[in-house]
């Protein structure tokens, strides 16, 4: 009994599964707006929580007059790519017949390669709240010619609708042929092409706000609304420090010695997993990277008076009041760069995570900087002149702008005497006399006209790892990275060879960071036990976005600069090309091992070179020795001790979050008209009405209506023969 009873629910679940399938179709690859916060605005998309339903409508020109029918709203916009727009989005909102917005990708299918002629989602000023101008005129380079003139404001308003991008080729087709058989038209009829579109946001109001209320405890299970976006910033030191000299005694780092080069690790637009910018700050990565690699293969003998060192730095979340260097000029002035060494030194030695005092490096903080050398946006898609933007200009910056000028680099001044949006502007909110010089392609106006957007790709700057390395971006991004290594070399560091970037390096990085994450480059400096080999290979590169965790992007990178400056540190039993594939767990080990009780340098196992492979896989690895390490990129406003009397209102740091969600969908379906599904409603409602007296008058009059059958059944049984015994 109980089986059949069991195998009656199992059957009618399993129709209830195909009765929704064949209702409703789910989308597939979908990067949906997400909600941010700071200290006093929420901004971004969301939708209800039981989701946003409309009639389906295709837009592909700036005519918005098919939403105004009100009899069929709400609309779920079917957006063509080339008119996406802050503007357009502002006219679907205004009419308030628009509960979201779906824009199809142009990666395949019908739309394949169509783009706007410009479109970026943050504002014409970016980052101007943070920045060290006090006048809006020069925060913004000129009120009439902005930075950024492409910028739509589409970021940092908080919309009312959810909006999806859809990269399958098939769902938009499908999505698009719906509208056309049924929607399309003056008059459609119904039944109509509509879509449901579901992703609830749980953070509401600000930072503060959702902040607090993540942390009150008032359940077993608590809630979190919210979390603080979060990465590392990434450095290398040129050359190892050791706060100990041989004979014991200790030595600090000397004001003003120290030439740090910076860029930007990350990207920013609307779209969740979708934060990949080719012009910034792929091009920026990976001319620092290059640099930094032609230094270290031209064999760096030692420094030219005044100077002890370069710092090489990749700072995260730049895009957002520039999260990353902020906390980096935090810890410099707060002892704790490139670690606390007050509490390295009181350590108790019994225990396993000490550091040896003569394991340790001196602090460095805002004192020791020469001078900041930024890279900003590079690509030579208009253009291949770069112009320098400079403040505080020195005569050592004036040789390193000398010798850029000797080189093959065409390299100009900037015609205004403000920076653009910088990193070199958080170190000088707090030291303001720091001479910095920003690297560019552009000199009143971002050249890249798809900042902060979706569409910084590869394909529109014309780039394509398999066209090699001769190919102008690879050529360009070479000679910058060579003009700027051999400027240093002419004045800082005294090298054995000239200093020469690499175009096969320049190239294998911008496959990983602007096509693929299965990319040639990310296998080598991988982990031969896996990693990067994990998740999924086939959509496009690694998210440059500040999460609120580490990400594949900020891991990736450090192994890349790794394994461009590192040196071979093998134990003699991993050097043997047999032994160490059979003792590759055991090398892995002992290389890990050094970085116990110091922390001068860095060791890495990476797989390293292509003997390493077979059909298989990876099957050994290297030991990498190295002077890279990380910081935690997150803003001082949440430290624990900070966040419960911080004002939230004061800018002093960014207050970034970002909020949870549960789940993001979609589907499309054909809905009945209005009338129909009033009519539906109330049918059902009459059904039940009328249930509750008709099976109470059938229990009533049940002995009366069953009493025949009843009757005929006892008298059929008694009319059987009584048995016969054999």
């Amino acid at each position: 009994m109980m089986f059949k009873v069991f195998l009656s629910v199992l059957l009618a679940l399993s129709a209830a599964e195909r009765l929704n399938q064949s209702i409703y179709r789910s989308f597939s690859n979908i990067k949906a707006c997400f909600r941010r916060l700071n200290g006093t605005n929420e901004f971004g998309c969301t939708s209800d929580f039981s989701g946003n339903v409309g009639v389906l409508q295709y837009i592909d020109s700036q005519d918005v007059s098919s939403i105004q029918n009100k009899d069929h709203a709400p609309y779920v916009v079917l957006l063509s790519p080339e008119v996406f727009s802050g503007s357009m989005l502002e006219k679907l909102k205004d009419s308030g017949n628009v509960n979201g917005v779906i824009l199809p990708g142009i990666k395949e299918g019908k739309w394949k390669n169509k783009i706007p002629s410009a479109q970026s989602d943050d504002v014409p000023c970016p980052n101007q709240g943070s920045s060290i101008y006090p006048d809006s005129a020069d925060q913004c380079g000129s009120t009439s010619s902005p930075w950024n003139p492409a910028g739509e404001n589409i970021l940092w308003r908080n919309w009312d609708f959810p909006i999806f991008l859809i990269n399958d080729g098939n769902t938009t087709q499908d999505l698009f042929d719906c509208y056309e058989e049924f929607n399309s038209g003056t008059e459609p009829n119904w039944p109509l092409c509509s879509v449901e579109l579901k992703s609830p946001m749980y953070a509401a109001k600000d930072s503060e706000t959702c902040f607090r209320r993540s942390n009150i405890v008032v359940t077993l299970t608590p809630q979190d609304y919210c979390e603080p976006l979060s990465d590392y910033n990434l450095y290398y030191f040129q050359s190892p420090r050791n706060r100990t000299k041989a004979d014991g005694s200790k030595i600090a780092q000397k004001d003003k010695s120290v030439v740090v080069i910076m860029a930007r690790l990350d990207a920013l637009n609307i779209f969740d997993k979708e934060e990949n910018g080719f012009d910034s700050p792929s091009t920026g990565i990976v001319t620092l990277i290059a640099t930094a690699e032609a230094i270290k293969k031209s064999l760096v003998n030692s420094y030219k008076p005044g100077h002890e060192n370069i710092l090489f730095l990749l700072v995260h979340g730049e895009s957002l009041d520039y999260l990353g260097s902020n906390r980096l000029v935090y810890d410099m002035m707060k002892d704790d760069f490139p670690a606390k060494l007050a509490k390295d030194i009181e350590e108790d030695a019994s225990t396993t995570s000490r550091i040896l005092s003569n394991g340790t490096q001196p602090l460095f903080n805002l004192d020791h900087i020469k001078y900041i050398i930024e890279l900003g946006q590079l690509a030579n898609t208009k253009s291949s002149t770069l112009y320098y933007h400079a403040h505080n200009l020195i005569p050592d910056l004036e040789n390193i702008i000398a010798s850029l000028r000797r080189s093959s680099v065409d390299v100009k001044a900037s015609s205004r005497s403000v920076l653009p949006p910088s990193s070199a502007q958080s170190f000088l909110k707090e030291k303001s006399d720091i001479p910095v010089m920003v690297l560019t392609n552009f000199d009143e106006q971002f050249a890249n006209l798809y900042y902060h957007s979706i569409y910084d790709t590869a394909l529109v700057h014309n780039y394509n790892y398999s066209k090699g390395e001769a190919q102008p971006i690879v050529s360009h991004l070479t000679g910058v990275a060579t003009a700027l290594a051999s400027a240093l070399a002419d004045h800082v560091i005294t090298t054995g060879t000239p200093p020469q970037a690499d175009r096969k390096s320049v190239n294998a990085m911008l496959e990983c960071y602007t096509q693929t994450k299965n990319c040639s480059l990310y296998r080598l400096v991988g982990t031969p036990n896996g990693f990067p080999y994990i998740g999924n290979l086939d959509e496009g590169p690694h998210p440059q976005y500040i999460s609120v965790h580490s990400s594949y992007h900020t891991e990736m990178t450090k192994q890349i600069l790794q394994y461009f400056t590192g040196d071979l540190d093998q134990d003699r039993n991993c050097t043997d090309p047999e032994e160490r594939i059979v003792l590759k767990d055991h090398c892995q080990e002992v290389c890990l091992e050094k970085n116990r009780e110091q922390q001068i340098y860095s060791y890495q196992f990476m797989v390293g070179s292509q003997d390493c492979f077979n059909s298989t896989g990876a099957i050994c690895g290297n030991c990498y020795k190295t002077s890279v390490g990380k910081k935690m990129a997150r803003s001082p406003a949440f430290e624990d001790d900070i966040w419960k009397t911080y004002d939230w209102a004061s800018g002093q740091y960014p207050t970034w979050t970002e909020s949870y969600w549960k789940s993001i969908s979609g589907r499309m379906f054909l809905q009945p008209s209005p009338s129909s599904q009033h009519s539906t409603f109330a049918i059902g409602i009459i059904v039940s009405l009328l249930s509750f007296p008709i099976t109470y008058w059938l229990q009533k009059k049940s002995q009366i209506i069953f009493e025949n059958a009843g009757t005929d059944i006892s008298s059929t049984t008694s009319a059987n023969p009584a048995p016969v015994a054999l």
